[in-house]
């Protein structure tokens, strides 16, 4: 049984009265629940939601250029969680080094250490 009655601030209100076959899941847009009534609003248009497509990230390289025998791809990064060290070295040289780990650490974050104490070092001597 459906019926339009004015309310209190909305003007148009429709009520109606529960089936048996209806439940409180299938009701739409329910304000409140007065003894035996379901009392609804008119419907609202939907909000365009902003469904952009999501850009993939950038992936950081692991593999990098060794700074003494210039080849590419021949240094690798290690780490060692349990004792909190990076590892870094050439495969082909072994050239390395080694550096205390942060939670945030990343290979790319090891190897920029690396060449700059190697920078730091040849400006000292």
């Amino acid at each position: 049984m459906h019926y339009i009655k004015e309310a209190r601030n909305k003007p148009y209100q429709i009520i109606c009265q529960p089936r048996i076959k209806d439940t409180y899941h299938s009701l739409t847009n329910l304000l409140c629940f007065e003894s035996n009534l379901f009392i609804f609003t008119m419907a609202r248009r939907k909000s365009r939601s902003n469904n952009r497509p999501v850009k993939p990230k950038l992936k950081l390289d692991t593999v990098f250029r060794c700074p003494f025998c210039q080849l590419e791809n021949s240094v690798g990064c290690s780490f060692d969680k349990d004792l909190n060290i990076g590892e870094i070295s050439c495969s082909i040289c072994h050239a390395g080094y080694e550096t205390k780990l942060t939670p945030l650490t990343e290979p790319i974050d090891i190897y920029c250490e690396w060449i700059d104490e190697c920078e730091r070092v040849n400006q000292k001597s």
